[in-house]
């Protein structure tokens, strides 16, 4: 059993909060963030939009957005703490394409 189904156990079997946070004021995806887990953050964000919608005291807030004590989203952690692989890593799932060339 590898870190992601350990986590995914721990919310839907088990009835973890997605929204606990450390005594820092971070959430699960800072605590990707600051492991430097990818994947791992991949898993918070599948898991949150399923979780969310039931359980989540404001599930309009994405976990993306919320802040730690230090006034940090965990993209903005990534960012301060120059965790560029990570923060690449948020950016580019965050990325819409809009526009493209047709053939040419």
């Amino acid at each position: 059993m590898n870190l992601s189904e350990i986590v995914r156990d721990m919310i839907c079997v088990y009835g973890a909060s997605m929204e606990q946070e450390d005594s820092y004021g971070n959430n699960l995806l800072h605590l990707a963030v600051v492991h430097r887990l990818p994947e791992m953050h991949d898993t918070i964000l599948k898991l949150w939009n399923d979780w969310a919608p039931k359980y989540a005291a404001e599930p309009g807030l994405p976990l993306s957005k919320r802040k730690n004590k230090e006034e940090l989203t965990p993209m903005c952690a990534a960012a301060k703490y120059g965790f560029c692989d990570i923060f690449d890593h948020m950016l580019q799932g965050s990325c819409e394409l809009q526009w493209q060339f047709g053939p040419v």
